[in-house]
């Protein structure tokens, strides 16, 4: 997975992270894992891009071990937890962990479709790896971008764009423009990345932005933060069998006994 969000390091937090929409739907995907954390839980969070969930696990977690492979990006998350004893950073390729380590988490997290620049080889083997880093009944929890989004479908129909309205079909990468520089990125149905567990099983799976739009629709959404909340208090009666249909979905595994 190459270095492609160093460049977006420093604008991250202000296009999307301090966003309404950024705030909306990182706060269901904090709501979906707040049970599964508590104030002994050792956290290994991948892809954890400026540390904005670093700060949340933090108040929740004995240790957190906040992750990214671009350097920027770490760098940022550096700053801003550095008031924080028990979060520590690092720069991590995902497909460079070592499934020999003795290190195990109660907790694999990753967040807002850093599983998504896999390719479906590698994310297979981060699948089959994953159960050897998480302590028994350990939680590995995914924020993965899935493949039927109603909004993006609705967005790429109004704009009468038929080849953009159906690519997250595709099981070919897809080149996406992040702030002028071209990302490859995978999109997975719920089903695909279960049927690559190995040694884990699913224990919960929530859409996550089914109501709430996709960040690419901001500035549409800039004087409508009363619909955003309607919309954000909508998503919260929606269960799992929507979660594919949502700009993200939140899967959750646990390793078995």
């Amino acid at each position: 997975m190459p270095e492609s969000f160093s460049h977006t390091a420093g604008a991250y937090d202000r296009d999307f992270t301090h966003t309404t929409i950024g705030i909306k739907q990182r706060r269901q995907v904090h709501n979906a894992i707040l049970s599964y954390l508590n104030k002994s839980s050792s956290v290994l969070e991948l892809n954890g891009g400026t540390g904005e969930d670093a700060l949340f696990l933090a108040k929740h977690c004995g240790s957190v071990l906040t992750t990214d492979i671009s350097p920027e990006m770490v760098n940022v998350s550096k700053a801003k937890t550095a008031h924080l004893e028990n979060v520590s950073t690092q720069v991590l390729d995902v497909n460079a962990l070592d499934s020999n380590s003795d290190k195990k988490y109660d907790l694999l997290f990753s967040n807002f479709g850093g599983l998504n620049c896999l390719s479906p080889q590698e994310l297979k083997i981060f699948m089959d790896n994953s159960e050897s880093f998480l302590k028994l009944q350990g939680v590995l929890i995914a924020v993965i971008m899935g493949r039927k989004t109603i909004w993006e479908r609705l967005y790429f129909w109004l704009k009468k764009d038929e080849a953009n309205k159906k690519r997250r079909r595709s099981k070919e990468a897809i080149e996406s423009n992040i702030d002028g520089e071209l990302v490859s990125t995978w999109y997975y149905s719920p089903k695909e990345v279960e049927s690559m567990a190995k040694g884990i099983r699913i224990i919960a799976l929530k859409p996550i932005g089914l109501f709430v739009p996709p960040s690419y629709l901001q500035s549409f959404f800039n004087n409508k933060k009363v619909l955003l909340n309607i919309f954000h208090f909508m998503d919260g009666f929606f269960g799992r069998r929507w979660a594919d249909y949502a700009d993200h979905y939140c899967i959750c595994f646990q390793k078995e006994e």
